[in-house]
C-alpha cells in the first residue's frame, strides 16, 4: 500500500472532521446565549415583533471553501426559525433559491467564470439574530443591556465578533466576500482597523489568515456594480 496515497486521501476529511468539532465547541455557547436573548426579549411587546429568530448557516460548514460570505444578520424570511446547526443544510442556498441576494450573487459568479465556486461554499452573517432591518439589531441589545460586559446586549455584540472570527480561523476560506459596507467594515476590524468603503468594491490581504476580504456596496439586496465585483472575484479566486 502506498502509505503516502492514504495519507492524502485521509486528511482532507481528518481537517473536515476538525472543523466540524470546534464548531461542535462554539455551537453550545451561540445557542444558549440565544435562547436566552429570545426569552428576554418577550418580555417586550415591541422588540418581539422585532426578533424573527436566528440562524447561523445557509450551506453545510466546510473546511477550505472557495468563497465564505458573510452578511450582517439574517431577515424576515427566518421567521421562528432557531437554527445553530450546519450537518442538515445541502449546497449553498442561493445555488436552489431565486431571492434578490442569490440572483444578483449567481449573476456576478457566472460574470466572472466562477460559477463552480458557489458549491464549494459556506454562507453566513456577523449577526445571527434575524430582524428586519439590521438596525433592529441594536434595538434588541441596547434593551438586553449593554452598560457591562456581563449584559445580555453586550455578550451577543461581543460574541458575535469573536464567533464570526473562530468561523473563519477553523474555516481557512480561500476568499472572502462581505455582502454590504457594514459587514466589511465589521469583519476587516477582526484584523485590523475596520475599512469603511469608499468605492463600490474594495479589498483587502490579510496576512494573519492568508486570504482576501471583498466588500461591496448595494441597494437593498442589489448589487451596485457587479461587473467590478466579477472582475475582482475573476482576479482574486483560483
Amino acid at each position: 500500500i502506498n502509505t503516502r496515497v492514504v495519507s492524502n486521501l485521509l486528511k482532507p476529511q481528518t481537517m473536515q472532521e476538525n472543523c466540524e468539532t470546534a464548531y461542535e465547541e462554539l455551537k453550545s455557547e451561540i445557542e444558549n446565549l440565544h435562547l436566552t436573548a429570545v426569552t428576554a426579549v418577550k418580555e417586550n411587546p415591541i422588540l418581539s415583533n422585532l426578533l424573527k429568530g436566528y440562524k447561523v448557516f445557509y450551506s453545510p460548514l466546510l473546511y477550505k471553501p472557495k468563497v465564505l460570505f458573510i452578511g450582517i444578520n439574517p431577515g424576515n424570511g427566518e421567521e421562528g426559525v432557531y437554527d445553530c446547526e450546519h450537518c442538515d443544510k445541502g449546497e449553498l442556498e442561493y445555488l436552489h433559491y431565486n431571492y434578490t441576494l442569490a440572483d444578483e450573487t449567481k449573476k456576478v459568479f457566472e460574470m466572472a467564470c466562477k460559477s463552480e465556486a458557489l458549491y464549494n461554499s459556506v454562507k453566513t452573517n456577523y449577526y445571527y439574530l434575524a430582524t428586519t432591518s439590521g438596525k433592529d439589531i441594536f434595538k434588541i441589545t441596547d434593551f438586553l443591556g449593554r452598560q457591562s460586559k456581563d449584559d445580555l446586549g453586550e455578550q451577543l455584540i461581543v460574541n458575535a465578533r469573536k464567533w464570526t472570527k473562530r468561523l473563519i480561523e477553523i474555516m481557512e476560506p480561500e476568499l472572502i466576500i462581505c455582502e454590504g459596507v457594514e459587514a466589511y467594515a465589521n469583519v476587516t476590524d477582526l484584523f485590523q482597523e475596520g475599512i469603511k468603503m469608499k468605492e463600490d468594491v474594495e479589498y483587502v490581504y490579510v496576512e494573519e489568515i492568508e486570504a482576501n476580504i471583498i466588500g461591496y456596496k448595494r441597494t437593498y439586496s442589489n448589487i451596485n456594480n457587479k461587473s467590478k465585483l466579477a472582475s475582482t472575484i475573476a482576479t482574486l479566486l483560483s
